[in-house]
């Protein structure tokens, strides 16, 4: 695999990271910050739909 080219600003020490862990697998991590979930982004679209309150759930079934 290649390295990341670019990183998010909120990464640390990629190189460093690299060094302490697989760097295959910080290099995956840091990819994934740029893809895209498309199922996820279905799913918060259908709950943006509902009825303001709509995924509130009961009080009387809430868990202390």
């Amino acid at each position: 695999m290649s390295p990341v080219r670019a990183q998010p600003s909120r990464f640390g020490d990629l190189d460093d990271a690299r060094r302490r862990y697989d760097p295959d697998v910080i290099d995956k991590i840091c990819r994934s910050v740029f893809e895209t979930d498309e199922a996820a982004d279905r799913l918060v679209d259908a709950f943006a739909e509902l009825p303001g309150g709509a995924g509130l759930a009961d009080a009387r079934h809430r868990v202390a």
